[in-house]
């Protein structure tokens, strides 16, 4: 009886030192890898040192692992809607389309605003009307979705940035900003997709003069010229994304997870051969050779 039971003490100790080593390797992947952006993106020390592009290479790795359980980070929508492209704009319409992801919900990112800066369309939240329209310009580039969206407001942007465009643009983004507080007749896309036009096309802000000012709306135009600036600050088309890990972790997590689960895994390792090792002379001291039998 108490043979048998330190055998299947030591099997079961050697099962447990295999779940262990499952358990360490799946826990490694999602500190690592699975919970690597979260831990950036809530972190505030991490954000305060790095920049809004290392912001969004964070949410997108998030993205990429949360879309396909069918949901999105909370403000997935505002930083896909400005650093987005064709890509994601396919895969959030298919992911609604299919039913994985809610349209208009705080729980999936706003995914309708999301699509209107994405693609400068004004286009209702019906999920019917976003994918017909899909189906008819997912052949387009995300420049060609700007340019029918400027269309639409009879706006016909160029290649070439002249005066006269540059003053039209000017004057969506300061249309919000008037003084007798209307209401602005441009959609917050179509202001946006203002500012990422002239900023794509090389717009020189820094040079633009007060006597480069229009005789016709010369404070929408000022206006416009400070939301520019106020956008360049925080979505600039180049920005140098720090390299820099600092602030990810406090100290502790930080060692949970680069000696924690190594430490956890090599002691799950050794308790795993050590208990094959018990078990194996526990057989062999059983064993009964003819020998013996005979003496």
């Amino acid at each position: 009886m108490r043979i048998r039971f330190k055998r299947w003490f030591w099997r079961f100790l050697g099962l447990f030192g295999v779940l262990l080593v499952g358990t360490t390797i799946y826990a490694g992947y999602q500190w690592h890898f699975a919970f690597s952006p979260y831990r950036k993106m809530y972190n505030y020390e991490w954000c305060h040192n790095h920049s809004e592009v290392a912001y969004w290479h964070a949410m997108e790795n998030a993205m990429e692992h949360s879309i396909k359980k069918g949901h999105l980070p909370h403000e997935a929508g505002c930083y896909v809607s400005t650093w987005g492209d064709e890509e994601w704009t396919r895969r959030l319409i298919e992911g609604i389309e299919s039913g994985k992801l809610e349209f208009d919900t705080c729980e999936d990112g706003h995914i309708d605003g999301a699509l209107r800066v994405l693609t400068n369309q004004d286009i209702p939240n019906e999920i019917d009307i976003w994918v017909a329209w899909w189906k008819e310009n997912k052949d387009k580039t995300q420049e060609e979705w700007i340019r029918d969206g400027f269309e639409d407001i009879d706006i016909t942007v160029t290649d070439e940035l002249t005066d006269g465009l540059t003053i039209e643009l000017l004057i969506v983004l300061g249309s919000s900003n008037n003084e007798d507080d209307e209401e602005s007749p441009y959609s917050g896309a179509n202001q946006f997709n203002a500012y990422r036009w002239l900023r794509d096309h090389r717009f020189r802000w820094r040079d633009f003069e007060y006597d480069d000012l229009p005789d016709e709306n010369p404070e929408v135009v000022f206006h416009g010229l400070g939301q520019y600036a106020s956008y360049h600050e925080r979505y600039p088309k180049e920005e140098p994304v720090f390299d820099s890990e600092a602030g990810i972790d406090s100290d502790f997590t930080k060692a949970c997870g680069n000696f924690g689960i190594p430490i956890v895994f090599c002691f799950s390792v050794l308790l795993f051969g050590f208990s094959r090792g018990r078990l194996k002379k526990l057989k062999a001291s059983q064993t009964i050779t003819p020998d013996s039998e005979a003496t």
